[in-house]
Formats: structure tokens, sequence, C-alpha cells
């Protein structure tokens, strides 16, 4: 039950006390003998006003800066944040795109005014499944003597999906980010079952 506030008056410009505490407990001591924990609340406005006109004016730039930041954020796990984001991104008519292994890029980026995932932004890849998927298709590219967008789907299948993880190759399958071979992710995960089991002999 709160007290209604009946009037404010002013009583001038008094010192206020900054009691020096560890978080979460970091509270502001008035000479009334008042704590109060809104210290922040000015500069929290100035940033949500800020945000909001980013938001509008500027949405491309807004939300590939909020999804590319989004691992400092502590409020719920990223994975969370990356998809709540990238739904709302979708309102505001900013297309959010899976990464194409054509260009595999690390981290959100924008390409062609759409922001587009990195690879370490999808679940089951992260960092070191980014290294592996940059290995090899360096290895594959060498080993067939021609870029990877002259790859047949099957030569892709064999000469680099089979070569990881099931994990990490199923997820690059139903991400989307293999649509340049295939754009029917049922296809590509069939005949990567059955190619997985042949040897480079057999091929």
């Amino acid at each position: 039950q709160f007290t209604e506030i009946v009037k404010i008056e002013s009583v001038g410009v008094q010192d206020v006390y900054d009691v020096e505490m560890e978080a979460p407990n970091h509270n502001f001591l008035i000479d009334n003998g008042i704590v109060t924990c809104n210290s922040h609340a000015m500069t929290y406005g100035i940033d949500t006003y800020f945000s909001a006109y980013l938001k509008t004016h500027f949405p491309l730039v807004f939300y590939a800066s909020w999804l590319r930041h989004i691992e400092n954020r502590q409020d719920s796990t990223p994975q969370e944040q990356i998809d709540a984001f990238a739904e709302d991104a979708k309102l505001m008519d900013v297309a959010v795109e899976p990464p194409t292994i054509l260009v595999p890029t690390r981290r959100f980026n924008i390409k062609n005014k759409k922001i587009v995932f990195g690879f370490t932004d999808i679940r089951n890849i992260g960092d070191s499944g980014y290294t592996k998927i940059k290995a090899t298709l360096l290895e594959a590219q060498t080993k067939l003597a021609k870029p990877i967008k002259n790859f047949s789907r099957q030569e892709f299948i064999h000469c680099v999906l089979t070569k990881f993880p099931a994990k990490i190759a199923e997820t690059l399958i139903h991400s989307g980010s293999l649509r340049d071979f295939d754009s029917c992710r049922a296809k590509l995960a069939s005949e990567y079952a059955i190619l997985s089991e042949f040897t480079d002999t057999e091929m």
C-alpha cells in the first residue's frame, strides 16, 4: 500500500552523500535520512531516448548493433535475446537472414541492407565451430583446386559437410546456411546422411 503524494516542495540545493557499496547494494543516502537507489534514473532516461530515436530512424544499424553486442547482456541467455531481437527487427521491416557458407563471417553484419547472422551467433557452432568451418573450407578448396562457389552439391557435402561433427553439419543444414547449394533443407539432410557413409575412395 502506497501513500498518495499530496505535494512536492523545493528545499533548495543540498549535499548528497554517496555510500559506496558493492553491487547489487549500490545506494545513496541523502541528508534527511532517506536511502535511495534511483541515482541513475536520468542517465537511463537519456539512454532510452537515444535508443528509441535510433530504433525509429536507423533501425537497420540499431538492430545490427544490439545483436552484435547481445552477449554483454545479463538478463537472459544470449540465444534468447538473439531470438527476441531478430523477431522484433522483422516487425520493423528489418530483414534478418542466416549466414552463407560461401562468405563465412564470424559475427552479425550488414549486407545489402539486411542483417546477416555470423556463424558464431548460431547455436551449436560458436568460436570453435567457426574455426573448424574456415579451416575445412580452405582445405577442400585446395584439394579440388577451385573456389567453394564452384563446388557441386555432392562435392560440397562430401568434401566439406561430412568433415564436421554431426551436430555442426546438421546445424548448418537446418539454419539455411547452405542455401546456395540447395534451398531444400530436407534434401540436403537426406544426401548428407547418405554421403557421410562413403569413404574418399568410394566417392
